[in-house]
């Protein structure tokens, strides 16, 4: 398993020891010598001292990247201050706190996963975080309330696989901050930004983070009913994540056909695509007979007259939804 402490011990341990000589005429040892009085070091007993150094130093770094995993959380919670106008603050993730039971510890702290190995953030699931039933979610999107989230808040959890954030009131205020930086996150597979109010300007940061083996984007921004088909344009800008197993973009509003200008034909991994309760028409046949590895399709919910074209699309062992 890779970890900050076997990159160390590869770049640091290894040329040490081979740089310093195991007798006691050394200069380390020299000086060791005079620290420690007459007690006089053997080979043996210089080699232990080394390790004792080194794996100390080993945990001085480690615990300066964990020390900025700690930072980064308190100020995830701190920005949630901006939206107080709606929410008692102080009540809202009430664990992550250098106060209590688990004060400081952030592995125990809720919504969490960390690495058992290094300690670091690896599962940050922050989804309905206001915990609201969805008549209260309407209510208060119609207020203006936006969590105003910014993605530089998550450049610290370098060994981050999974981040949802669905639910969470987040707007094109996040995605303005840099969506395509995500990117410097090489472990990050899972990303679910689903039900939160996002314009389509998402889709050109979204091809940057390649990563990514799954992309919930349903439901981003549901109001579709006030679309026209001069909106299908939109999903044209959607340059796609080619690593990506499973797709979601339920809900979205699309009109028409998929017009992703070829990217579509990129997504030789995609096992799983939902378009569900979008506007589109029989056209799209044409677009999803490039996917060679589907294996299940959701298309429910859309615009289709008449019998759906399933032999247009080639595939032998697809499962189709289309009621």
């Amino acid at each position: 398993m890779h970890t900050p402490k076997l990159d160390i011990v590869r770049t640091i341990l290894f040329p040490l020891f081979k740089s310093v000589p195991c007798d006691t005429n050394s200069a380390l040892i020299s000086l060791l010598c005079k620290k420690m009085g007459s007690w006089c070091l053997t080979k043996q007993s210089s080699f232990l001292i080394l390790m004792m150094l080194l794996f100390s130093l080993v945990g001085w770094i480690q615990g300066i990247h964990i020390e900025d995993d700690r930072k980064a959380l308190l100020e995830i919670k701190a920005s949630l201050r901006e939206a107080s106008n709606f929410f008692d603050v102080d009540n809202l993730l009430p664990t992550w706190s250098d106060q209590g039971s688990t004060g400081g510890k952030y592995c125990e702290w809720e919504r969490i996963k960390c690495d058992a190995t290094s300690g670091h953030v690896t599962d940050l699931s922050l989804s309905n975080i206001f915990s609201l039933e969805d008549y209260h979610f309407e209510r208060y999107r119609l207020r203006g309330m936006i969590w105003p989230l910014n993605v530089s808040l998550f450049l610290h959890f370098k060994e981050l696989r999974k981040l949802d954030l669905s639910w969470s009131y987040i707007g094109n205020t996040f995605i303005s901050t840099g969506l395509d930086r995500l990117s410097d996150l090489k472990k990050l597979e899972h990303l679910n930004l689903s039900y939160n109010y996002i314009d389509y300007n998402i889709f050109p940061s979204l091809s940057e983070l390649t990563s990514l083996k799954i992309l919930d984007l349903s439901n981003i921004n549901n109001e579709y009913e006030e679309y026209s088909s001069t909106h299908g344009k939109y999903i044209s800008d959607f340059r796609v994540p080619e690593n990506l197993e499973l797709l979601d973009l339920t809900g979205c509003g699309y009109y028409g056909t998929l017009q992703m200008q070829g990217s579509i034909s990129t997504l030789r991994k995609l096992r799983i695509l939902n378009l569900g309760g979008n506007r589109l028409n029989e056209s799209i046949v044409k677009s999803l007979s490039a996917l060679p590895s589907l294996k299940a399709l959701d298309l429910g919910g859309n615009l289709f007259s008449g019998s759906f074209p399933l032999e247009g699309m080639g595939y032998k062992y697809v499962f189709f939804f289309l009621s």
